[in-house]
């Protein structure tokens, strides 16, 4: 079982937002399906919740429960009083502004689910009057998070636009992640390479989201189309026998050369492909093209010799 609770408020009473719901019900749809169709999470939808105790309840069943995966997703408000940090509910009071991160931890480390995701997209409440100082989600080297928990938020001072007319950028970039973007070639999209996928879109503007995780594994969170097919990724041991084997090629694998042979481009059409992929790259030239036309070689990438183990090892 896969469960997920995703939760998104915008109807805080003197300083409502806008995107926190809709970025919810964009989660949702991403993460109760796989690309094709088939089921993926099974996801709990809660919309403008009014109360901590509500918030706290259903994380408390989400975790206690046993699951292969449980993840939480938060978009609303989250700030700090003098005591903590908290995840802030509408029915906020003085040093109780909602469900506090200690509290929440304790429930995600006491949890029997076997890998426990949070992903929090939250906004600053400082300068609301909600909470007393700027908040930022860090960690020191005391916090402890138990094995199989992975934590991805905005939460360490971020300071790009977070907030757009179609929804918050973290979430945007989560979405688009688990469309595919951050597939590997099987197709699979992990918190790891969703993480790596955001980082790289952030760089330009020096932000991280914040990133914890104490997991061995990294289980897929939504199986997209695979970048190309098993049948033909297996090729790869056939046409490389050993694994720093080195292929090499002439102008008779170029179709447009004078010399063009049917049966060598097939296999140069397969051979550029996996150089689109980064599995294959040319020896001593640019482009494949050159390394074809010059009777220079090709082989195997870093990636692609990662690839070529997995499938020497029936894994692929």
């Amino acid at each position: 079982m896969r469960r997920a609770l995703i939760i998104g408020i915008d109807n805080y009473p003197s300083h409502p937002l806008n995107g926190c719901v809709s970025d919810a019900e964009k989660m949702y749809e991403i993460l109760s399906k796989n690309s094709d169709g088939s089921p993926n999470f099974h996801c709990e939808l809660v919309s403008n919740i009014t109360s901590k105790s509500h918030l706290t309840s259903l994380v408390i069943d989400l975790f206690t429960r046993q699951s292969d995966i449980s993840l939480f997703y938060f978009s609303g408000y989250a700030g700090i009083d003098d005591l903590c940090g908290y995840l802030i509910t509408p029915d906020m009071a003085v040093y109780d502004l909602g469900l506090p991160f200690p509290q929440l931890l304790s429930i995600v480390n006491n949890s029997p689910s076997k890998e426990k995701i949070i992903i929090l997209d939250t906004v600053n409440a400082a300068g609301t009057g909600i909470g007393n100082s700027s908040f930022s989600f860090q960690y020191d080297a005391n916090t402890y998070i138990r094995e199989g928990t992975t934590i991805l938020a905005n939460m360490n001072n971020m300071v790009i636009p977070i907030e757009t007319n179609s929804g918050r950028v973290l979430t945007s970039l989560i979405h688009t992640a688990l469309t595919g973007a951050a597939a590997n070639l099987q197709g699979n999209v992990s918190i790891v390479s969703t993480f790596a996928f955001i980082s790289n879109i952030l760089g330009p503007w020096n932000q991280q989201p914040l990133f914890k995780s104490n997991t061995t594994t990294a289980s897929s969170l939504r199986k997209c189309n695979p970048k190309i097919e098993f049948e033909l990724l297996r090729q790869l041991i056939i046409l490389f026998p050993a694994i720093h084997s080195e292929y090499f090629l002439d102008p008779s694998y170029e179709f447009t050369s004078e010399v063009g042979d049917s049966e060598n481009s097939k296999t140069f059409k397969i051979l550029q492909r996996f150089s689109a992929l980064d599995l294959v790259a040319p020896v001593g030239e640019e482009y494949m093209y050159w390394a074809a036309m010059n009777s220079k070689s090709c082989k195997l990438t870093p990636v692609g010799q990662l690839y070529w183990k997995l499938i020497k090892n029936g894994r692929i």
